[in-house]
């Protein structure tokens, strides 16, 4: 659901009440209630290219966007056609990752970097 940021979403009728005879003012006001941020989602940089040579081990950076936070996490939901994935940890470690799409990669720590192996 997307929403303008001047329309009243919903409201809601109050009265005030004093503290020493619990009297009810004359009069109720209302209260609207708008949206002024509407969280966005991210968007990935398309179209990213790296130039790796053969048979070594490179590091390949994902980008994107939020409009109105940080990205805090990277998914990567196909493995390539050739070649092999490696998780590189905030600590610099390196593992393989996973085998199979079915097994997506999820990178959590930015920068948001993945080792790739040509084969």
């Amino acid at each position: 659901m997307f929403l303008r940021s001047d329309e009243a979403i919903s409201s809601f009728i109050f009265y005030a009440v004093d503290s020493i005879t619990h009297r009810e003012s004359l009069v109720d006001a209302e209260l609207s209630i708008r949206v002024v941020h509407v969280d966005k989602p991210p968007t990935p940089t398309p179209g990213i290219a790296a130039s790796v040579a053969a048979g070594v081990l490179s590091s390949l950076l994902l980008t994107g966007t939020d409009p109105d936070s940080r990205i805090v996490a990277a998914r990567i939901i196909t493995m390539p056609d050739r070649g092999v994935l490696h998780r590189i940890y905030p600590n610099g470690s390196i593992a393989a990752a996973a085998e199979s799409s079915s097994d997506y990669i999820i990178l959590s720590a930015e920068p948001f970097t993945i080792a790739y192996f040509y084969t």
